[in-house]
């Protein structure tokens, strides 16, 4: 009979990244007072109070960045790895697990989308796992002999590179300034956060992004798949897509125009409108910003990267620092881009520019802040 407390029973913990708790483990000065989950409390009202999506998880969430640079076609898109690694320096800043998903077909695009967004399938698998080998132990901590033998053949029989379909997707995690493989052990603790981020870095066209196979991907099929509907583990959390993808042949030209002051007023609330039970709209809480308006392609360069992301960490770097809201940042982002001069249309003798886009159904301010020690 083997003896469990050093041998199998170890040895699958391991397999999922646990480890035997201790029988009598001492409280923690934290757990005494309640700490941890008082001090999340406390975070989350204050940030509700202030009408700002609560960021308290550490880590924030997952910040996925799809980048798709080598082509079966033979092309390169030059320069999308500093834009890869431009933003998962950023948003590890801002305390977010970062997840690199290369050179992908459309149909693994959203595969991967659609894994994400059921991890909580995942870990009731893991949960259920354990169960069931707390159930093969008698009260000495010994396995009941026949049971061992059923054990052995089921993992024999399991395929949990099957079962945890994200192994599969040779996903890669940004850590100390690189990208290395997502190990399994990471793989199985990986969560929802209190957001969502997620970067294409693509070719593409209105309202679609390519895969490295040439086909198409609905950009909505990326964002629909964390919606309520499909992901009840971020109803009411911020969703954010960022796009690096032309959406369109056509050229956009710049016109030169004569400064002109403007003037708006913020209209005044409806002092009348009465409150009601709140219920959470299928797709609220989404931003999704796009490098360029439809019908017109995105500029990028070989050696430093997009001009939109390349100006979109740049801006959150300094906006978040500051405090300031994604919207703010954003339009920032659009004025930063639009600056830009890419070359001059030689019919029209006009200069070629770009315009970046952003779509909102957020409900409260987002507001990222720097995560200066990082969590595990």
């Amino acid at each position: 009979m083997l003896n469990m407390k050093t041998g199998l029973l170890d040895k699958i913990l391991a397999f999922f990244g646990l480890c035997r708790p201790r029988k009598h483990a001492p409280e923690t000065k934290s757990q005494k007072k309640g700490g941890s989950y008082i001090n999340h409390l406390s975070a989350s009202l204050l940030c509700l109070e202030e009408d700002k999506y609560p960021l308290t998880c550490k880590p924030t969430g997952l910040c996925l960045i799809i980048n798709n640079e080598n082509f079966q076609d033979g092309t390169k898109r030059s320069g999308t790895q500093k834009d890869a690694e431009s933003l998962a320096d950023v948003f590890s800043w801002l305390g977010f697990q970062v997840l690199m998903f290369q050179d992908q077909t459309a149909s693994d695009m959203a595969r991967v989308t659609k894994l994400l967004a059921d991890l909580k399938y995942r870990k009731r698998l893991v949960e259920l796992i354990l169960a069931d080998l707390k159930d093969m132990f008698d009260a000495g901590d010994r396995m009941v002999p026949e049971l061992q033998s059923q054990l052995l053949q089921r993992l024999k029989l399991v395929d949990l590179k099957h079962l945890f379909g994200l192994l599969e997707c040779n996903l890669k995690e940004w850590s100390d300034g690189r990208f290395t493989p997502l190990s399994r052990h990471r793989c199985i603790r990986l969560g929802h956060g209190d957001a969502f981020v997620c970067c294409v870095l693509s070719h593409g066209d209105e309202d679609v992004v390519s895969g490295v196979d040439g086909k198409t991907l609905p950009i909505i099929d990326i964002t629909s798949a964390f919606n309520g509907e499909h992901c009840p583990a971020l109803i009411g959390k911020p969703k954010v897509f960022f796009i690096q993808a032309c959406q369109g042949p056509n050229l956009h030209t710049g016109w030169t125009v004569d400064d002109l002051p403007f003037h708006w007023q913020k209209p005044k609330a409806d002092k009348g409108r009465q409150t009601k039970k709140e219920h959470h709209p299928n797709e609220a809480d989404y931003l999704v910003s796009k490098a360029t308006v439809a019908k017109y392609p995105a500029f990028r360069d070989e050696n430093t990267g997009s001009y939109f992301m390349q100006s979109l960490c740049k801006q959150l770097r300094m906006g978040c620092a500051r405090g300031e809201d994604i919207l703010k940042i954003l339009v920032d982002v659009n004025a930063d881009v639009s600056k830009e001069d890419f070359g001059q249309n030689c019919s029209e003798k006009q200069m070629l520019k770009q315009m970046p886009e952003f779509r909102v159904t957020l409900r409260h301010a987002l507001v990222f802040s720097p995560c200066f020690r990082r969590e595990t």
